[in-house]
This record gives C-alpha cells, sequence and structure tokens, in this order.
C-alpha cells in the first residue's frame, strides 16, 4: 500500500520538484527534511512500537 501512494514534494515556494512515494515522504519527515501542507486522505502509518 505505501509503495502506491505518491507524494507531491514542493520546494520552499511551494514549487513542485518531484513525486515520491509515501515510504520516502516519511523517512524525510522523521529526518526533519519535509513537513506537512495538505493530507486530503486518511492515511494511518503503524509501528511495531
Amino acid at each position: 500500500m505505501v509503495e502506491t501512494v505518491r507524494v507531491l514534494v514542493l520546494n520552499n515556494t511551494y514549487e513542485p520538484i518531484n513525486v515520491c512515494n509515501a515510504r520516502r515522504a516519511v523517512r524525510m519527515m522523521l529526518l526533519g527534511k519535509a513537513e506537512t501542507v495538505e493530507s486530503e486522505d486518511e492515511f494511518w502509518i503503524r509501528s511495531a512500537t
């Protein structure tokens, strides 16, 4: 499921620069390199802990 969800990546001026999968987007968010600007669907991420 995560591999099929596509995420639009924007630069600092909100111009589109890339489209990546949700797994990469979550990884960038956890590393502090990205933030969520808008979310349309409810997408839950579950962890083992």
